[in-house]
């Protein structure tokens, strides 16, 4: 009977003491989990820094410079530099979807140009220095071609949103087109040459995506009378 007693004591008690380490360790692995993903955010935009100051690849031993870390810990994250190129694309593009949702979607034709326009400025501001590297290693990815495409989807469907009045006056073919002019018109490099060939301020490269965009527009259709 003492013994039973004893054996059913020592279960419970070591069953509770597994228990709590168990329940403990979900809230260990969740804090390991959240300081490696910071620790990825900050060598992704320790990336991003050093392709603002220079158009060239940095090597893995000047990101972890600037991110604070060793080598190790860069390669511990992402297998090698292409992985990390891709993963600081998928990071950008969720910046750029936060940072500039549409706006004035309901406005007047000017207004919508203007909106759309400040925005997708904003964005090549901010995003043209990966843009230029993720250009230049695309072809050696798969991965980095499917993010090309989505990025100028992404494009597309802007534009689709904030010119749906107009667009909705023309046929099929003549609606496709003229979407791939404005995505060619509004992309990185548009903006790039705008603003570093020919010395541009944002607001004198706003100014011609905007008169660009109302030429190529056909009319707005009349509202309800």
């Amino acid at each position: 009977m003492d013994v039973h007693v004893e054996t059913a004591v020592g279960v419970r008690s070591g069953e509770s003491a597994l228990s709590s380490r168990t329940s403990a360790n979900p809230s260990r692995i969740d804090g390991r989990r959240l300081r490696s993903e910071r620790t990825k955010q900050l060598i992704m935009e320790a990336f991003l820094a050093l392709l603002r100051e220079s158009a060239t690849m940095p090597t893995a031993a000047q990101i972890a410079e600037r991110a604070g870390y060793s080598v190790r810990s860069i390669f511990e994250r992402f297998p090698d530099l292409n992985a990390l190129r891709v993963a600081t694309v998928d990071y950008s593009l969720a910046q750029s979807a936060a940072l500039a949702p549409p706006r004035h979607v309901g406005g007047d034709r000017q207004t919508r140009i203007r909106s759309q326009v400040e925005t997708r400025a904003g964005t090549c501001e901010r995003g043209v220095s990966l843009w230029r590297v993720f250009l230049h290693t695309v072809d050696e990815s798969e991965e980095l071609k499917l993010r090309l495409r989505v990025a100028r989807q992404r494009t597309i469907d802007r534009l689709e949103v904030m010119y749906r009045p107009e667009l909705a006056t023309l046929g099929e073919v003549e609606r496709k087109y003229l979407l791939i002019a404005l995505e060619a018109l509004t992309d990185m490099e548009s903006w790039a040459r705008m603003r570093e060939m020919y010395g541009m301020s944002f607001e004198e490269g706003c100014a011609v995506w905007i008169h660009a965009i109302d030429h190529m527009l056909p009319a707005t259709p009349a509202g309800p009378s």
